[in-house]
């Protein structure tokens, strides 16, 4: 959906979820109806912009935002400079969203090391990743989002190799990440109920 870029398209349809979350409910025409009854017109079109794209991938489960975690000094280092360099981010929509993909990631890899699990920037932590991110209940799109932002970040860090002094098995390990595969996402046509 293209968006003018003064739209307070965004910012309506977020108010709108979290009202959702907090009602313990999810996008619908019923939750829309309640949400919008006092709202002015201009209010109200950007949401029922968000309830068509909504219904157009498939309605999938809306999750609170995971709570930000500590990471490790050197990997938020890693992902800021990838963040800086990376040629692909346009905007600084791109950049936050892949900056918390990454923070998320970095946060599981860093759990689970702290429990003694195996974790390391590889396609098995990587795999390992998507599957516990499945468990918590991030819909298909928000993981294969995730799942790019790391895919990315390791292209990226295959070509600093040298910058960062990676050995034969890192860039292996890196290597791997872009066999993980994405999930599908249901890309039914839901009709209108808005």
């Amino acid at each position: 959906m293209e968006l003018p870029k003064s739209s307070n398209y965004p910012r309506h349809a977020r108010a709108y979820v979290d009202y959702c979350l907090q009602k313990g409910g999810v996008p619908d025409a019923s939750s829309f109806a309640q949400y919008t009854t006092d709202l002015p017109p201009n209010r109200v079109s950007p949401i029922r912009k968000f309830m068509l794209f909504y219904q157009r991938i498939g309605q999938p489960r809306v999750v609170p935002d995971p709570k930000p975690s500590k990471i490790p000094p050197t990997a938020n280092d890693l992902i800021q400079r990838f963040i800086q360099e990376a040629k692909t981010l346009q905007g600084e929509r791109s950049r936050q969203t892949y900056t918390k993909a990454l923070t998320t990631f970095f946060a599981y890899m860093n759990r689970q090391q702290q429990m003694g699990k195996p974790a390391s920037l590889s396609g098995l932590t990587v795999t390992e990743f998507v599957h516990h991110l499945l468990k918590e209940n991030y819909s298909p799109f928000t993981i294969n989002l995730y799942l790019s932002a790391v895919k990315q970040l390791a292209i990226w860090c295959i070509g600093q190799r040298e910058a960062l002094m990676l050995t034969e098995i890192q860039l292996s390990n890196l290597g791997d990440i872009k066999a993980v595969r994405g999930l599908t996402i249901d890309r039914r046509t839901v009709s209108s109920t808005v």
